[in-house]
């Protein structure tokens, strides 16, 4: 890939947060891996969601409440 080209391919972000990791935001965290694998991405969801997501590596990071301060390592 041309420099300039992969230029304009680096993130914007290097942390994303995803708020519902079900079918549609999972995907949206696997494209975001397959991109631009160095992003971390944080999900919050209910706890079997937010499992499925961390076991297919949608997601870095896990938080139960949107309030909390603390996110769990998936």
């Amino acid at each position: 890939m041309p420099a300039d080209r992969a230029e304009s391919h680096k993130p914007a972000f290097k942390h994303i947060s995803i708020l519902g990791t079900g079918l549609i935001g999972a995907s949206f965290g696997l494209a975001v891996r397959e991109h631009w694998p160095a992003v971390k991405i944080s999900g919050w969801d209910r706890a079997e969601v937010l499992d499925r997501a961390a076991v297919m590596g949608a997601i870095d990071t896990a938080a139960r409440d949107l309030r909390s301060e603390e996110h769990t390592s998936e």
